[in-house]
């Protein structure tokens, strides 16, 4: 399903490059234009970043599950971790995403002119 909302924004880069710190910049000015897709991740929590705020965290094994029954718009392993973004069911604001340059890539059709929305 294809939703017809506004187009996302998407910020891609190698870890480190300041994508979190836009993100940051951009919801704080403009807190009712922007909705955040919150990532998934393999890796451990860093102290003070909670579950469901900052990335889903989860097991390799489900990740892996899920991609594989195509659950995931993109997915990228970084230092022995598996990241990744869901597709999104409902846009109620422009979607941010925040993808490593690697999930950048499975994501060009996609962001070609509109969010994409998968119904469970």
């Amino acid at each position: 399903m294809v939703h017809h909302g506004p187009r996302p924004l998407v910020l891609f880069g190698p870890s480190g490059s300041g994508k979190s710190t836009l993100l940051q910049r951009l919801c704080a000015e403009f807190p009712n234009t922007f909705g955040f897709s919150v990532s998934h991740t393999t890796r451990c929590p860093r102290p003070g970043e909670v579950d469901g705020v900052h990335y889903h965290f989860t097991t390799k094994e489900a990740m892996r599950e899920a991609i594989a029954h195509g659950e995931f718009i993109e997915s990228a392993e970084f230092s022995n971790n598996l990241y990744g973004t869901r597709y999104v069911l409902e846009v109620m604001a422009r979607l941010i995403w925040v993808l490593e340059s690697q999930g950048r890539w499975q994501t060009s059709g996609e962001c070609s002119g509109r969010a994409i929305c998968k119904s469970g």
